[in-house]
Order: C-alpha cells, then structure tokens, then sequence
C-alpha cells in the first residue's frame, strides 16, 4: 500500500472511532437521562461518556505511541463505563436492555480500537524505500 493510500486509510479508521465514540456518549446520555439527576452514578457515567470522546479527538494526528497510550486510556475508560453501566442496570436505575445494548457497543468499539492499533503496527514497519518511492 503507498504512503498516500495508508495516510488515507489511517485518517478513515481515525474518523470512524471518533464518529463511534461520540454515537456511544450520545447513546449513553439518553440511557442515563432516566436515572435521578442526583444520582452519583449519573454524573460519573456521563463524565466517562464525555472523556471518551475527547480522547477519541486526541488520536488524530497523534504519532504511534500517543495513539497507543491513548487506546489503551479509552480502553481503560470504556470498561470502567460499561462497568457501571452493569452496576446501574442491576440497581433498577436503567433498564437491563438498554445497558447490554450500550455495553455490546462499547466492546465492539473496543474491538475496534484494537483494529486501529494492529494497523498502526503495520504502518509504523513500512520500508523507508516504499516511502522513497511512493509515487503517489
């Protein structure tokens, strides 16, 4: 693959994570607008949705090893949400339905980011002669 067809590719995965993870926060904001406003877990699960997002942001134009710490961040923030999201459902305050719905998303995003990371890999071992040479 040239140069210019892997940036290319790189800037795709890059738009596709943030578009998930933006439709995740959004998803778990209606999900939790049904839960008390007081409620503690409310306000964090809400928090760790806006986190996400912001991390996702930070990943463009990031070099590998940012790319790789922040995954591993969002990777970190998306089970403890998914987490409380087991906690909320499990306490009545959201429906059991609408946390699997969200939890199964956020491990295909997990999924996902794992993805991103393995081409990142490939990238980072292209032969300086295919980048001499890319024509394109």
């Amino acid at each position: 693959m040239s140069l210019m067809n892997t940036t290319i590719k790189t800037n795709t995965d890059f738009i596709n994570l943030y578009n998930k993870s933006y439709r995740l926060a959004a998803g778990v904001f209606a999900v939790s607008n049904v839960m008390d406003e007081r409620e503690e877990l409310r306000t964090k699960i809400k928090k760790l949705s806006l986190e996400i997002v912001s991390m996702s942001v930070r990943l463009k134009d990031a070099n590998f090893y940012e790319s790789k710490r922040q995954i591993a961040e969002i990777e970190k923030n998306s089970l403890e949400l998914m987490s409380m999201l087991d906690i909320s459902a499990i306490a009545g305050m959201i429906s059991k339905m609408n946390a699997s719905i969200i939890k199964s998303e956020f491990e295909a995003f997990i999924k996902e980011l794992n993805n991103y990371v393995e081409a990142m890999e490939l990238e980072k071992n292209i032969p300086i002669t295919d980048i001499l040479n890319d024509k394109s």
